[in-house]
């Protein structure tokens, strides 16, 4: 009965990483809204960085977004694996090629995320762990940024798959990292020991059931 109750009325902070926010969450926070009319929900877009602060200092209930190794006083629950493509221009792919090394991409101009990005810290690890330099051109905060530069024939976009574009262009074509396979862990994020309210692990259970792959309960 309190349950029910909590769910009548309320508000709840929610943070979540931009690739997130802008490809999966908006119809399920649709959906949640259409359930429990009555809470009102404020979303924070946030790098990792920021959000793992942001659940620090709980200015967020809850939070949606990569791994972020540093983060010694908050929870990670994983509830999915994310792949990261390249958006390669078809001129730098061999004839047929359906995918793309580690070693390739180093030959290549690259387009990144920022260094606040978890993705990007976890692709330089990934390049120095096989003594490769990657050739950043530019640095960007949005999925969207890197498509447009991708598009302008200005470098390779790597980025995660949730965020490529149905239509990528004539002259692009989109490739998972391979050698070896390259994803990322997106989860829910908050803080170590903390209980979620009634309407918060409602919610955080609805994103787990859209994005996640089998996964447990969140509370």
């Amino acid at each position: 009965i309190r349950e029910a109750l909590d769910m009548q009325t309320g508000r709840l902070t929610l943070g979540c990483v931009p690739t997130v926010a802008s490809s999966v969450l908006p119809s399920i926070l649709s959906a949640y809204q259409r359930d429990f009319p009555g809470i009102a929900i404020t979303l924070r877009e946030l790098s990792a960085t920021d959000l793992v602060q942001a659940v620090i200092r709980q200015d967020v209930e809850f939070g949606i977004g990569p791994a972020v190794p540093w983060a010694g006083d908050v929870a990670f629950q994983p509830i999915a694996t994310d792949p990261i493509w390249a958006l390669v221009p078809v001129r730098d792919l061999a004839d047929g090629a359906t995918a793309i090394s580690f070693a390739a991409l180093s030959r290549l101009p690259l387009l990144m995320y920022a260094p606040s990005a978890a993705l990007r810290a976890q692709l330089e690890g990934e390049f120095a762990a096989r003594g490769l330099r990657a050739d950043i051109r530019c640095e960007t905060l949005h999925a969207g940024t890197l498509v447009a530069l991708a598009r302008a024939g200005l470098g390779v976009a790597i980025l995660p798959k949730v965020s490529l574009p149905a239509r990528p262009g004539r002259n692009l074509r989109a490739v998972p990292i391979v050698e070896p396979r390259f994803e990322r862990s997106l989860g829910l994020v908050k803080l170590r020991g903390q209980s979620l309210s009634p309407a918060a692990s409602r919610l955080a259970n609805m994103i787990a059931a859209q994005i996640g792959q089998g996964t447990d309960q969140l509370s």
